[in-house]
């Protein structure tokens, strides 16, 4: 049912919009090197609860809220009807989740089965994350591509202090896979090398800390997490994809933070404005109660 689901994220390179990898230059001015944004410190968790809006530029409702709408828009519109329903208790940061690399049925002129976004489209959310005091995380969906060579791409990007990182393994591809028709995985080797690369950016721009978000919402996606490493300066999140009825994702996220799963880390949880609204299955999309009476809390939560 997932798999079904989730399918409609792939889409084709003929709108115009793709073209072949290049690498993405930083072209907007960082703010303070010292903070995440200015007056807002220096950590992200635990200080934070992060409230996101994901997707795609130009994607359409199918590619999440930011599929929909200019990068202004999709910030008023989390700013507006999703970050007040979350103001009590810590306080939020929002986030623009941005996919910035993004995976196809097709194979692509970089021999890939995914392509990059421009920089003048990832510039326009990290200047509406500007705007409005939050981060950007740039998400990645690698196709047949290595992990490393697609965060390497977008390290111009990631030193700037209000910019993070997240990988959806449900679209990395082994050889002979395509994406959509199979779900990715990814593994504690992966993650350290990235959280790696990740510190050392960190250490050399004396940056903030950032998020590494690792999207699952299937056990086998991630079988060895209690070989994750912790880096000081990078703090890795485990976020609960997936859609269904109330009842599935309760279920998945109990799952997917049981204790018998090894070591623990800070916790996201996706909703979806679509499929969690289906009601050919039943299903109306968790309200903010539902979401903050999950145990344990989610620190990071997306709006796709």
């Amino acid at each position: 049912m997932l798999l079904a689901g989730i399918l409609g994220v792939v889409v084709s390179s003929g709108s115009g919009i793709f073209g072949k990898k290049a690498e993405s230059k930083v072209r907007t001015p960082a703010p303070k090197p010292t903070e995440i944004a200015d007056g807002l410190g220096t950590t992200i968790l635990p200080t934070y609860r992060v409230v996101a809006a994901f997707g795609a530029p130009n994607g359409g409702p199918r590619l999440g809220i930011l599929g929909v709408g200019t990068p202004t828009e999709a910030a008023d519109h989390l700013m507006d009807e999703i970050v007040p329903s979350y103001t009590g208790g810590k306080p939020v940061l929002p986030a623009l989740e941005l996919i910035a690399t993004i995976a196809h049925r097709t194979p692509q002129e970089s021999g890939t089965y995914s392509t990059r976004y421009s920089a003048e489209q990832i510039e326009g959310y990290l200047t509406a994350a500007r705007a409005n005091k939050g981060i950007l995380v740039l998400d990645i969906q690698p196709g047949s591509s290595p992990w490393m060579d697609e965060v390497r791409a977008f390290s111009g990007w990631l030193k700037n202090p209000d910019v993070s990182l997240a990988l959806d393994p449900e679209w990395s591809m082994k050889p002979g896979q395509i994406p959509g028709t199979v779900i990715g995985e990814i593994t504690a080797s992966e993650i350290n090398e990235v959280s790696a690369y990740l510190q050392r950016i960190v250490k050399q721009e004396k940056l903030p800390q950032k998020l590494l978000i690792v999207h699952q919402f299937k056990d086998y996606q991630l079988i060895d997490q209690s070989q994750i490493v912790d880096r000081e300066g990078v703090k890795v999140v485990l976020n609960v994809d997936g859609f269904g009825t109330i009842e599935q994702k309760q279920a998945a996220y109990a799952a997917l933070t049981r204790p018998s799963r090894g070591k623990q880390f800070p916790m996201g949880f996706k909703l979806f404005y679509e499929e969690d609204n289906d009601p050919k299955l039943g299903a109306r999309i968790m309200s903010p109660y539902d979401v903050m009476a999950l145990n344990p809390q989610p620190d990071i939560i997306v709006y796709e």
